[in-house]
């Protein structure tokens, strides 16, 4: 069950990672970023109020946003990564862009491992071995999920944020498309 209430992120990341990879030479990687970084926040958003209304339709439809809005970065990054290093340099820049979304998805998926083990130790659940299928696990369980999305939420915005202050499209910037015109 767990692996099927994953296919929404997975069905959204990799339509978005193919969409992003056609349309970030036309558009440029920043216009990409941004719309992934607001999928991802809109994401969060959507999965905290689904997890707060016990909405699976909602919960789907989360998960599609926030997993579109990783696969437009991803590849966005990836890209920007490519064209901006030296030619003798390019397997390095991919690799290290690799490496760094690793090592920020370990940190990530800890933090938000630790914030939900600390809301249900709250709520008096030590040990979810043996209470798993326990109806007594489903109001902490909900409380911790709620705190987690919301977490998730924060961060998608922040990020979100930052891209637009960070990534401005450069003055005069003219995409591949214009150039060609």
């Amino acid at each position: 069950w767990a692996g099927m209430a994953l296919i929404p992120i997975s069905l959204g990341w990799t339509t978005a990672s193919v969409v992003a990879g056609h349309v970030v030479h036309r558009h440029g990687f920043r216009r990409i970023v941004r719309i992934g970084s607001v999928c991802v926040g809109l994401g969060g958003l959507v999965l905290w109020h689904g997890v707060e209304e016990m909405d699976l339709w909602r919960m789907s439809l989360g998960m599609i946003f926030y997993g579109a809005g990783m696969g437009c970065c991803i590849s966005s990054f990836t890209v920007a990564a490519q064209e901006t290093a030296p030619a003798h340099q390019r397997g390095i820049a991919t690799a290290l862009t690799q490496f760094s979304r690793s090592i920020g998805g370990t940190i990530g998926i800890a933090m938000l491992g630790a914030l939900m083990g600390m809301r249900l130790a709250e709520s008096g659940v030590h040990d979810l071995s043996s209470k798993l299928g326990d109806p007594a696990l489903v109001a902490p369980m909900h409380s911790a999920l709620s705190e987690v999305f919301l977490a998730m939420a924060l961060t998608g915005v922040l990020a979100a944020l930052l891209c637009f202050l960070f990534f401005p499209e450069p003055e005069g910037a003219l995409t591949r498309q214009e150039e060609s015109a």
